[in-house]
């Protein structure tokens, strides 16, 4: 997977998160702003809309494995980066080791 799609998943799943914290937000206002006339059925289902919003996490999963967050894309392209210095080091240990033999 390239780096472009990952950060593509990665502010789709920001994007994501916002959008339901906003919804999270509106829905709580509306539902105080309406508390006197709604029914107690009412708000029984805006309560309950209200915690099936805030209870799941709004990040992408991929494979259900993890949230694809911003912090997890940082951590996996710090983690690549220090993988790609590492075999550089090998790399050019040997490359000095192999013109020291001659």
């Amino acid at each position: 997977m390239s780096l472009s799609r990952l950060y593509g998943m990665m502010m789709s799943g920001e994007r994501l998160s916002r959008s339901t914290l906003e919804l999270q937000e509106s829905l709580e206002s509306l539902g105080i702003a309406y508390q006197p006339q709604l029914t107690e059925v009412n708000r029984a289902n805006m309560s309950l809309t209200v915690a099936r919003i805030t209870s799941k996490s709004a990040a992408i999963r991929p494979v259900n494995g993890f949230d694809l967050t911003i912090s997890t894309a940082l951590t996996c392209i710090g983690l690549l980066i220090t993988y790609i210095v590492i075999l550089l080091q090998f790399k050019f240990s040997e490359i000095s080791g192999q013109a020291n033999l001659f």
